[in-house]
Formats: C-alpha cells, structure tokens, sequence
C-alpha cells in the first residue's frame, strides 16, 4: 500500500493590517470654542509610506477646520491639502520625507484636525468619519493596506453642568 500524503495548508498572515482611528475627545485649545483632535494610526506589521485621508465632518457644528501633520511621519511630505469649509470635506495626502525612501511601523498620530465650535451651538452630537478613499499605501505594495477605520463621534456645544439635588432637612 502507497503512502498517503497529507497536505498541511500554510497561513500566509493578511498583509493588510493598518487601522487609522479619529480620537473622540477633542481636546481644548488655547482660543475659545478651538479644539484639536488626533487621526491615530496603527501601522501592524505593515511599513506604510504614504496616507491619504478623506474625511467628512458637519459643517454646520465645526467651523475653520484646518489639518496638519502629526508626529508619525518625521518631516512628511504635504502633497495634497483640500478643505471644503462648506461641504464638511478634507483631503489630505503626506508622504514619508523626500530623504526617506523606506515606509515606517507602529502607532502614533498621523494627522491632526483643529477646528472651531460654531458660537452658541446648543449642546448636539457631531462626527468626523472616514470616507471609502481613505487609503494607506506601504513598501512593496501596489494596494492599499488599509484594514478598517474608526470614526469620531463627540459632543459639543453649551453644555450645561448639573448640579445635584442638595439634601434639605425633615421637619421631624
């Protein structure tokens, strides 16, 4: 009787493993009613060199919204920058720096959004998310690397605190 050969299937690891992630707590600035928030990415195994972020936010609640560069790529490369204050839309495209020809592994703050909170906006729930040309691109791929992205979603506006009730004596 012949031997039977089995074959054992061999996992090849998904080579798409970047997440890009907008932070939901917008942090205070020094100007009034200005805040900043953070588009984080975590890079997996992949060594990403150039991103391209299209995002979409409510123009009606954020105003003055401008992006720029975060920590993770050292001196990047702007190529394109497009805010269309009236339709709530951002593209942003940054390379690693011209000197750089490798991509770069890890976490940290890729981009990062400021924005205004438009004066006397009742207290309400907005969002920044990600829309589907978002993508991530690394060495020695030809497609994006992007596996998933997290959307913000935040609450601004006059926000009124509460007190608590204060306990008031009983008689008896």
């Amino acid at each position: 009787q012949a031997p039977v050969t089995t074959q054992i299937p061999t996992v090849t690891p998904d080579p798409v493993q970047t997440v890009l992630s907008i932070s939901s707590v917008p942090v205070p600035l020094a100007s009034p009613s200005s805040y900043q928030t953070d588009v984080i990415v975590n890079t997996g195994q992949n060594k990403i060199n150039s991103v391209q972020l299209e995002l979409l936010y409510d123009p009606k609640v954020l105003k003055n919204v401008d992006i720029m560069p975060g920590a993770f790529f050292i001196d990047p490369l702007i190529k394109l920058k497009t805010i269309d204050q009236e339709a709530g839309r951002i593209t942003y495209v940054l390379n690693v720096s011209k000197d750089s020809d490798s991509g770069v592994l890890g976490q940290g703050i890729i981009a990062q959004i400021k924005y205004n909170i438009l004066k006397n906006q009742k207290e309400t729930t907005t969002f920044i998310k990600f829309e589907p040309k978002t993508q991530v691109l690394g060495v020695g791929f030809a497609n994006s690397l992007l596996k998933s992205t997290v959307d913000a979603s935040f609450t601004v506006g006059n926000i009124i605190p509460t007190r608590a009730p204060t306990a008031t004596p009983s008689a008896n």
